[in-house]
């Protein structure tokens, strides 16, 4: 299992709920 992609994954949602609630 490739761990960057899953990382990159979590930033990427993380990112997506800043902006909907920031």
């Amino acid at each position: 299992m490739d761990f960057t992609g899953v990382i990159t994954s979590i930033i990427d949602l993380i990112k997506t709920c800043i902006q909907t609630f920031g």
